[in-house]
C-alpha cells in the first residue's frame, strides 16, 4: 500500500532570492514586488550582516525558505555563490517544483546548473516586471497592497 504524498500549498511561506551582486538593482525590484504581495523573502543584502560567515548564513536562509528564485544572467553564471545556491536548492526535496529561474539577459539557465535546463522560467529580458504576474498566479497571491491614498487601477 502506498501513501499519497501530501499536497503542498502553492503560496510560499518564504522565498529565497539568489542573484549575483552585479544584478542587485533588479534583484531589489523583484524582492519589492514579492514583498508587496505579502510574501516573506530571504535576500542576502538584507539578511547577511557585515562580518558574518556567508556560507553559514546562506545555508540558514535556504533552510528557512520553501521557494527559490534565481536571477539568470552572465554575472550569475560567473558567480560561484549563485551556482552553489542553485546546486543546494536542486538537491533539496522541499524545493521540488519550486525553483523558478528569472531571465535577465540571453544567458541560458543551464549555465548556472544542469538542473535548471528543463525548468519553466520567467523572462524579464524586456525590462518589464509584468511577466512576474505568472508568479502571482502560480502562488495564488492577492494583488499588491496599495499605499494609503493610492487609487486602485
Amino acid at each position: 500500500m502506498t501513501s499519497a504524498r501530501p499536497r503542498r500549498r502553492a503560496r510560499p511561506s518564504r522565498v529565497f532570492v539568489s542573484h549575483a551582486h552585479q544584478d542587485s538593482a533588479i534583484a531589489r525590484e523583484i524582492v519589492k514586488w514579492v514583498r508587496a504581495r505579502r510574501v516573506k523573502v530571504w535576500f542576502a543584502p538584507a539578511h547577511i550582516e557585515t562580518g558574518a560567515e556567508w556560507y553559514r548564513e546562506i545555508g540558514r536562509g535556504l533552510d528557512s525558505c520553501d521557494w527559490f528564485l534565481v536571477l539568470v544572467s552572465r554575472s550569475a553564471a560567473r558567480s560561484l555563490w549563485v551556482r552553489r545556491e542553485v546546486e543546494s536548492a536542486a538537491i533539496t526535496d522541499r524545493f521540488e517544483n519550486r525553483i523558478i529561474p528569472i531571465l535577465l539577459d540571453s544567458t541560458r539557465p543551464k549555465a548556472l546548473g544542469w538542473s535548471l535546463a528543463a525548468m519553466q522560467y520567467i523572462d524579464l529580458r524586456g525590462g518589464s516586471m509584468v511577466p512576474l504576474g505568472a508568479l502571482a498566479k502560480r502562488w495564488s497571491l492577492p494583488a499588491a497592497r496599495k499605499k494609503a491614498g493610492q487609487k486602485r487601477a
